[in-house]
């Protein structure tokens, strides 16, 4: 499983919690393994929980569309399933099933689901023991109306709302997150590095794009998000790749992101393609030289605000002094963007086992942009860097 167990029992007692209710896409796969595709397609409609008891961490209760039942084979082995609503499967007659073809149709056919998501919930907090207790309530994915409904059917229930709590949770990885944040961030800069093994002169935004895109789909991933720009177009590094063509001395903004194995990567790398010039390079020394003072600051016992203000110091003294930023990094998991925020006014104290990005890039309109990001996780010295190619401005011969 994913679940940081020991932490999230240590999170639950300071709260005095005795269970879990995860609601979002995100935190429903965190707890139980389950992408449920209702939430993929319909995150603003969709309902599916998973129920965990303080003392039974590893086996959580989901709460699902019967239409998800055959998604939820994949969930981690110990999860029970409740089901809600209509979905229609048929059984082929005089055909001998697979194993995972009779456990569908004993979730899907067999048994009677539950009328909607709300009695659903009810029935896996009845299952878990929690009706008399005290429960953390993810509230970023429930129905508006479904807790003081939970309270009106048990009384002596007691919800605290819990999306910060999940959060805390997540900021400390797990051997097994970091193998897959580990596993994204490698798939990425494959799929960068293929995509600059075609850049020469007249390649466009939109042909480099598709490659990279290639790449990632070869792989396994799914695109999260895409800044791919060329030239004095790194400033608009935010809108899609176009049709600007590439030139010599032009740069090649990457700042990317893929999905993998259920985790996010965000890499962020300058290439140039033949000479850019001394302005370029001495600003790229900058911008360097911020993420280098930035990763040394990022050590267990520091706070995420020593980070930036590490990292605006390395802009000063690196030779971009008028260089602003408004955070310099965040965390990165299930979700893109994790806590904490790498920002002024961030008092979180970073432990080791965070997966951090630690990101300087420098928008110059008319220009262009230089930037570098890289992953890695917080331990009590240097950082375990999670990507692995270089941090220089590469230069394209």
């Amino acid at each position: 499983m994913l679940l940081n167990v020991e932490r999230a029992m240590r999170t639950m007692d300071e709260n005095g919690l005795d269970g879990l209710v995860a609601t979002t896409l995100a935190n429903v796969y965190y707890v139980s393994g389950l992408w449920s595709l209702s939430l993929t397609m319909f995150p603003l409609d969709s309902q599916v929980y998973a129920v965990v008891p303080r003392d039974e961490l590893s086996k959580p209760i989901v709460v699902l569309p019967t239409g998800d039942l055959d998604t939820a084979l994949a969930c981690f082995p110990g999860v029970r399933l409740i089901n809600f609503g209509t979905f229609y499967r048929e059984v082929a007659e005089g055909i001998e099933l697979t194993p995972d073809e009779t456990r569908l149709k004993e979730l899907s056919i067999d048994r009677r689901p539950r009328a909607d998501a709300l009695d659903g919930l009810v029935a896996a907090l009845e299952e878990a023991g929690l009706t008399g207790k005290t429960i953390g309530l993810d509230e970023k994915g429930i129905a508006p109306s479904y807790p003081a409904e939970l309270t009106k059917r048990f009384p002596r229930l007691k919800i605290q709302p819990a999306a910060s709590i999940f959060r805390h949770i997540k900021m400390v990885k797990t051997a097994e997150e970091i193998r897959r944040l580990r596993s994204a961030a490698q798939v990425t800069e494959s799929a960068i590095l293929e995509a600059v093994g075609v850049a020469k002169e007249g390649v466009s935004e939109a042909e480099l794009g598709k490659v990279f895109q290639r790449a990632l789909v070869d792989q396994g991933a799914e695109l999260i998000f895409m800044a791919l720009r060329i030239g004095r177009f790194t400033a608009f590094g935010q809108v899609p790749p176009g049709e600007t063509r590439l030139n010599k001395g032009d740069r090649i903004w990457f700042d990317c992101g893929c999905r993998y194995m259920g985790y996010s990567s965000d890499v962020m790398r300058t290439f140039v393609l033949g000479d850019p010039g001394a302005r370029a390079r001495r600003f790229y020394s900058g911008v360097l030289e911020a993420q280098e003072r930035g990763l040394q600051a990022a050590k267990a016992g520091a706070r995420a605000e020593d980070v930036f203000h590490a990292a605006m110091q390395g802009f000063r003294e690196g030779g971009i002094p008028h260089a602003k930023r408004h955070h310099v990094g965040h965390g990165v998991g299930i979700d893109l963007y994790d806590p904490p925020l790498l920002a002024p006014g961030v008092d979180t104290v970073l432990e080791e086992g965070m997966v951090l990005n630690v990101e300087t890039p420098y928008y110059e309109i008319g220009t262009g942009a230089l930037g570098v990001e890289d992953t890695f996780v917080v331990t009590q010295g240097h950082p375990e860097f999670l990507t692995s190619i270089s941090r220089e401005l590469v230069i394209l011969e």
